[in-house]
């Protein structure tokens, strides 16, 4: 997985692709070792604090895929790889492997359900004592927003639309039909705060794991942390390293860095 916004990274291969017009660049991103991974709820302190969180007594939380926090990654993927400035030789595979019905599964029960709720959300009617919170520009800040296009080329992509530069290796199911939207306009017709709206999308307690042969999301997290390195640091084992220390911390993490990344080997 790679690191700094690595759905963006599509941006580096562009002047390949300006300088090279025969150039074809298939991208592929691995949605269990990568997109997916990177969904976090209200347990994301994981990315600065993996030796909390992926110890023994974490491991159920750590092993749990929310349903709310999918689609957001998968759609930056999406939108990412569509930008009009974006060559049309650069296309994007979403890697469901090894477990592509499991895949399957999860786009038909949350991606689907999820750019049905954003496209309620552009096209459902502001009311007259409209809360500046739910006016069409803040709705984009809304949870349940997710972002621009997303809905569109999610529907390109399950149609084989040609000129869509992304493809699955799964089944991605099929859109919700523009009644089932209605209804969910209607459902939320009394919601005039921004509030209202996220509260009525999210799913409590709906969460997913890892099937085989995949191990559990603990166990593909572990994957992405430096291995022994956080085994060794003093604090863990109970002491707080530089309690007594002139020194500050900046100081103290450089003194750890320097022994522990000289003992991996």
């Amino acid at each position: 997985m790679s690191v700094g916004s690595p759905a963006g990274h599509v941006h580096g291969l562009i002047p390949y692709c300006l300088e090279n017009p025969a150039l074809r660049v298939e991208r592929r991103v691995d949605l269990w070792r990568n997109c997916f991974i990177s969904s976090f709820s209200r347990y994301d302190w994981f990315p600065v604090q993996p030796e909390f969180w992926l110890d023994d007594y974490h491991e159920d939380i750590m092993s749990t895929l929310y349903a709310d926090t999918i689609t957001r990654p998968v759609a930056e993927w999406m939108v990412e790889a569509s930008l009009p400035h974006v060559p049309e030789a650069i296309t994007l595979v979403l890697d469901g492997d090894p477990v592509p019905e499991h895949t399957a599964l999860i786009f038909r029960e949350v991606v689907q359900r999820d750019a049905a709720w954003q496209r309620a959300i552009e096209t459902a009617p502001v009311p007259a004592d409209e809360d500046i919170s739910i006016s069409p520009h803040w709705r984009r800040y809304w949870s349940c927003y997710h972002f621009e296009r997303f809905p569109e080329l999610l529907r390109a992509v399950c149609d084989n639309e040609p000129g869509s530069r992304i493809r699955c290796n799964f089944d991605p199911g099929v859109p919700w039909e523009e009644n089932e939207v209605e209804k969910i306009i209607e459902s939320n017709r009394a919601n005039t705060r921004s509030g209202d709206w996220d509260d009525a999308w999210r799913r409590r307690g709906c969460s997913y794991r890892t099937a085989p042969p995949l191990p559990d999301l603990h166990s593909l997290k572990e994957e992405y942390v430096f291995p022994d390195a956080w085994v060794e640091r003093d604090w863990v084992e109970g002491e707080v390293h530089g309690e007594d220390d002139e020194t500050d911390g900046v100081d103290d993490m450089t003194d750890w860095e320097d022994d522990e990344i000289a003992a991996v080997p």
